[in-house]
């Protein structure tokens, strides 16, 4: 196999080799992806400078909306009740996750990836136009489906808690304020 004499010179360990082969799209069949020696990592919603363009490619166009309708000056509009429950998790913290899952994670183990702190899509706005711009406000449009619990998408991090003593330090309002300030330094 001639990578594996570049990741030796480059000093890459075989749980990294495992994964630049998978990346580079190598003849990988069930069976070799299967076997990959470290844990896997189930992403939820991250938050980080990249966010504006990122969520709307994903199709999870929350806060990368909000942030950009709150930087132009307008209103953040819902178009649902703000009621489902999201979370999520600042970009530095979602990388020091996924590199711990990769060099500390049990062969096969699934891990949760994200923050277990709940907060609703109204919340999330309202933190949002505060900390961006107090006047433009929140306009929610839709209204409240009384007879039915919130959506929630948040996810249990206990595995990666306590197997790889991994924690967010990060706050959303920390989180919120840390992305801000890359939007108004380098745009978006």
């Amino acid at each position: 196999y001639p990578l594996r004499d570049v990741y030796k010179r480059q000093g890459l360990d075989e749980r990294l080799e495992g994964v630049a082969r998978a990346a580079s799209g190598l003849d990988l069949g069930v069976e070799d992806v299967r076997d990959l020696p470290f844990g896997h990592a189930r992403l939820q919603l991250g938050q980080g400078g990249f966010q504006g363009a990122f969520t709307t490619l994903a199709g999870l166009p929350h806060e990368g909306n909000f942030l950009r309708d709150a930087l132009a000056g307008k209103a953040i509009e819902i178009k649902g009740d703000g009621s489902p429950l999201r979370s999520y998790m600042y970009a530095s913290e979602l990388a020091l996750w996924l590199l711990a899952i990769l060099t500390k994670g049990k062969n096969a183990a699934a891990y949760n990836v994200g923050s277990e702190d709940a907060v609703n899509i109204r919340e999330l706005a309202e933190k949002i136009a505060g900390a961006a711009n107090p006047q433009a406000g929140v306009k929610v449009t839709g209204s409240p489906k009384h007879a039915l619990p919130p959506e929630r998408y948040v996810p249990s991090t206990r595995l990666a808690r306590e197997e790889l003593g991994l924690e967010c330090r990060i706050s959303l309002d920390e989180a919120v304020k840390r992305t801000l300030s890359w939007h108004r330094a380098y745009g978006h």
